[in-house]
């Protein structure tokens, strides 16, 4: 569970870019993906 929305980088990237550090954790924690 919650790898939906992970196969979807871009709606997570844009959604915490969108929102910032405030969905950066729910972001993180959705989507956990390795950030450069």
């Amino acid at each position: 569970p919650g790898e939906n929305l992970c196969y979807r980088k871009m709606w997570c990237d844009v959604w915490c870019s969108s929102r910032g550090k405030v969905v950066e954790l729910g972001c993180a924690a959705t989507c956990p993906s390795k950030k450069p």
